[in-house]
């Protein structure tokens, strides 16, 4: 049988309660002519008429007061029970919404709800805090906590999505978020911003779930800066060596044809001299190129061994200069030596003459004519070289990418290269736990010093 709810328990109260009601006005009128007939026909004596007449006068009243008693009880017990189905579905709710705040809080992506056309936080995810060194900024609209976005989009696409009602999405979106220590950390996000409405179907705020895509961005653009300096690598290189092959190649032809058997016509000796002389250079000029092509290719793959012997650095330095005095007698540089007395090292001979080369024929390149001063100094358990030219300098800006491939310090394109003998030089010196670094001003000339560990 249906139980009856609580309206209708009081209506049928005030059903009841109706049809007693005159029943209970009529009754008494009915019982005192009867008592009153009967106390005149001497049936009754006027003591018991009124005791009738009370005691049915009042039956109709208690009626009424039992089903009153009875109807306030039933309404009693059953609001009683609203109240507590009430209080037990607010608590389901609340635990399902702590279930969600913790569940978003927990979440592996970035989470963050916002409220209101100012976009106050109410809810920043772990995952959203730890992009920022853990600070958390709920509480506060996305401008106060976050002003480091202002200008990258990021402001106006929640604006947009607030205001229109549609969701935003942003991909890869580059942002520079502060950290603790008041430094910066560019950050990659893809961004979905979600307006969402409260029961009256107005938009409220927005919720924004965010992926860091730092890592594989990153990547990417390593790679593609990779694929970019190849090519360009290739381009330079390319150039570099078509330039001697060229030249061997006139020569070689040019030589030929000084030359019959059949007529027994020779070249003096003095032009054979100089041919050879030049074919010679052009082939060593091809020698270095090739030897820096796959001294590049080794330092990108880890591969630039080093075999370590004892090494006296005056010698080193004296063959090093006594190979390339022609060269720097042909651009008219005077260069000289200054070792206050002799290092010794476990070093890599080969690779240091290597680095040593570089840097004089770079100062013959850049400041021919000029005086090159070769020194070796200790500074604690180093020794440093410096290998000093008086050329034009080289500014701040260039200095900083100077050991960079393909980089000439912002110099003429006319000189010829792959731009990459310091950057060689640089992984040389680091593969023997030294350092290397420039000193220069413009029109200063510029200093390139090598520290190496001494031998304990």
């Amino acid at each position: 049988m249906r139980k009856r709810s609580l309206i209708e328990n009081i209506e049928a109260g005030g059903i009841m309660a109706k049809l007693l009601l005159p029943i209970a006005f009529l009754l008494p009128v009915t019982v005192s002519w009867f008592r009153a007939k009967a106390q005149y026909l001497g049936y009754l004596n006027f003591e018991q008429g009124h005791v009738i007449m009370v005691a049915l006068a009042t039956i109709p009243l208690c009626l009424l007061t039992m089903i009153y008693i009875k109807t306030v009880n039933k309404f009693t017990l059953e609001r009683k029970q609203f109240v507590e189905i009430e209080k037990q579905a607010r608590h389901a709710a609340e635990l399902e919404k702590e279930k969600l705040h913790s569940l978003f809080l927990q979440a592996p992506a970035i989470i963050s709800i916002t409220r209101g056309p100012d976009h106050v936080f109410e809810l920043f995810n772990n995952e959203a805090r730890k992009t920022i060194s853990g600070r958390d900024i709920t509480g506060l609209s996305i401008r106060q906590g976050l002003p480091e976005l202002e200008g990258m989009g990021f402001f106006e696409a929640l604006d947009e999505a607030y205001r229109s009602g549609n969701p935003i999405i942003l991909q890869e979106s580059p942002a520079d978020l502060k950290q603790a220590d008041g430094t910066y950390v560019k950050h990659y996000f893809n961004v979905v911003y979600q307006p969402w409405r409260n029961p009256s179907g107005i938009i409220a705020g927005i919720l924004n779930v965010s992926i860091d895509v730092t890592e594989p961005v990153l990547a990417r653009k390593k790679v593609e800066e990779a694929l970019k300096a190849r090519d360009e690598f290739i381009s330079i290189a390319s150039h570099e060596l078509r330039t001697p092959l060229t030249s061997l190649k006139l020569q070689v032809q040019m030589t030929k044809k000084g030359i019959d058997p059949a007529l027994g016509v020779i070249p003096p000796g003095d032009t054979l001299k100089k041919a050879f002389e030049l074919i010679e250079r052009q082939v060593n000029r091809l020698t270095v190129l090739v030897q820096d092509m796959l001294d590049i290719n080794r330092i990108q793959t880890g591969k630039l061994a080093l075999e370590l012997k004892p090494v006296h650095l005056s010698a080193l330095i004296k063959d090093v200069v006594e190979q390339f005095a022609e060269y720097l007698a042909t651009a008219k540089n005077s260069i000289s030596i200054e070792v206050g007395e002799e290092f010794t090292g476990l070093w890599d001979r080969y690779r240091l003459e290597q680095v040593l080369a570089n840097l004089i024929t770079n100062a013959a390149i850049y400041a021919p004519g000029s005086a090159i001063e070769v020194t070796a100094k200790k500074k604690d358990n180093m020794v440093e070289v410096c290998v000093h030219d008086h050329g034009p300098g080289i500014s701040k800006i260039n200095q900083a990418k100077l050991f960079q491939r393909f980089e000439r310090a912002g110099m003429s394109i006319n000189i010829s290269g792959l731009g990459i003998g310091l950057f060689i030089s640089k992984h040389i010196i680091e593969a023997h736990l030294g350092t290397i670094r420039v000193e220069s001003e413009v029109g200063q000339g510029a200093s390139f010093i090598f520290a190496l560990p001494l031998s304990q």
